[in-house]
C-alpha cells in the first residue's frame, strides 16, 4: 500500500520589515511524494489581520520553486 505522506515546505526565516514595506519576495521549496508541486496549492492565515491581512500574502513561482511576499497595512 501507498502511504500518503505530508508535503514539504523549506523552512522560511524570521523577516524584519519596515512599517509599511514589502516583504520579499522570499524564495522557499515546496514537494510531494504523491503529487507533483506544479499540482499543490499554497494558502495563507495572518495572526494580525489589522496588520496584515490575507489579501496582502503573495504567492508566486511555479513547480517547486515558489515566492512569498508580503505587504503590511500602511497604517500600522
Amino acid at each position: 500500500t501507498v502511504v500518503n505522506t505530508a508535503p514539504t515546505i523549506t523552512a522560511i526565516p524570521a523577516q524584519n520589515a519596515s512599517v509599511g514595506a514589502t516583504i520579499g519576495p522570499i524564495a522557499f521549496t515546496i514537494a510531494d511524494s504523491q503529487t507533483n508541486a506544479a499540482d499543490l496549492t499554497l494558502s495563507a492565515t495572518s495572526s494580525n489581520p489589522a496588520l496584515v491581512p490575507v489579501s496582502a500574502v503573495t504567492f508566486a513561482g511555479s513547480a517547486g520553486n515558489r515566492t512569498l511576499t508580503i505587504v503590511p497595512t500602511a497604517a500600522m
